[in-house]
């Protein structure tokens, strides 16, 4: 495979693969990279060589945690991770500046972190059953816009000092 070095898509979906070879560095053509249902439970960081890629989908695999690998891919706009059993986010995932789309459905997140608020691109977020997640938000806010988690997480944010929770629509105070 090393010899597909202009390839622009790798479809490897529904096998067996544990891990990536570090040769997926020499795809710098690469802009789709789907890993869906896999043996996967982390990844190399000569990913981060694969300067084109835009669409990444790890779904079904076996991360516990998210890789900060994932973080440095600057461009990346579609990032899809349901389905593994990912407990936390990093602080710095407001670096990828590029991503559009962030699908966590079906992990073991406890929290969404303040820095997903600096994340500008950023027009859909799933974290469907995630019911720790769900426990510690207010009522009904995941079933609002992107926009008001996104003031919600804000407002969390610089709560150091103030906490205004204006105009949210809460049904019942946060926990």
């Amino acid at each position: 495979m090393s010899k597909l070095t202009s390839l622009c898509q790798l479809e490897l979906d529904a096998n067996f693969i544990s891990h990536l070879p570090p040769c997926i560095s020499s795809f710098s053509f690469l802009s789709l990279l789907s890993l869906n249902s896999n043996e996967l439970s982390a990844l190399p960081d000569q990913l981060t060589s694969l300067l084109c890629l835009r669409i990444l989908r790890l779904s079904n695999n076996k991360f516990s945690d998210f890789s900060p690998v994932l973080c440095l891919l600057s461009r990346l706009e579609v990032l899809r991770l349901s389905s593994n059993s990912i407990s936390s986010l990093p602080r710095d995932l407001h670096h990828m500046k590029s991503l559009r789309e962030l699908s966590l459905n079906n992990n073991s997140l406890t929290e969404l972190p303040t820095s997903i608020s600096l994340m500008p691109a950023l027009v859909q977020l799933s974290v469907r059953e995630n019911h720790q997640v769900a426990d510690l938000l207010p009522a009904g806010l995941l079933q609002q816009s992107l926009e008001d988690v996104k003031k919600y997480l804000r407002r969390i944010e610089q709560a150091g000092r103030l906490l205004d929770l204006s105009g949210l629509s809460l049904k019942q105070l946060p926990s």
